[in-house]
């Protein structure tokens, strides 16, 4: 019995935590190159290489602006670079670019939850292998966001 338990315990996996699609998504811009003085760029969505994802902020789960200050002002010491803006999308925009391009190739990109190192954090996952493709996806999120300056 004690075996099964622990068996069972080895092959435990925590439950995906849904992200609703009204919720608003902040992407921290650190390079001049993300955005011009209007717009977002496309390499502002552009998956890191060491991780292979994208790292974002669901700032409609904040209790206050006060306390997504805090937050960023955190990660902003922790990169040691001036925040040069932020990206502003709805986590539907991630289906909606999903569905946008599945027409094109089969595209399997996904918002997912991950507070390891940060309350309120997530990645976008799932970036397809070949270059051009996420080229297409960074192109079609750029779209979908709204600069908001600092």
């Amino acid at each position: 019995m004690i075996w099964r338990a622990l068996r069972n315990l080895l092959r435990w996996r925590p439950v995906e935590q849904a992200i609703a699609g009204e919720e608003i998504c902040r992407r921290f811009l650190f390079s001049n190159s993300d955005r011009n003085a209007s717009m977002v760029k496309h390499g502002a969505f552009a998956p890191s290489p060491r991780t292979f994802n994208t790292s974002v902020f669901l700032i409609s789960r904040f209790d206050s602006q006060e306390a997504f200050g805090v937050l960023r002002e955190t990660v902003v010491k922790k990169r040691g670079q001036p925040l040069k803006g932020e990206a502003e999308f709805s986590a539907r925009d991630i289906d909606l670019v999903r569905q946008e391009l599945d027409d094109i190739f089969k595209c399997s990109l996904k918002l997912v939850l991950d507070e390891s190192e940060h309350k309120h954090h997530a990645n976008i996952d799932d970036w397809p292998q070949l270059k051009e493709q996420r080229l297409l996806i960074q192109k079609a999120l750029a779209s979908k966001a709204v600069l908001v300056k600092n």
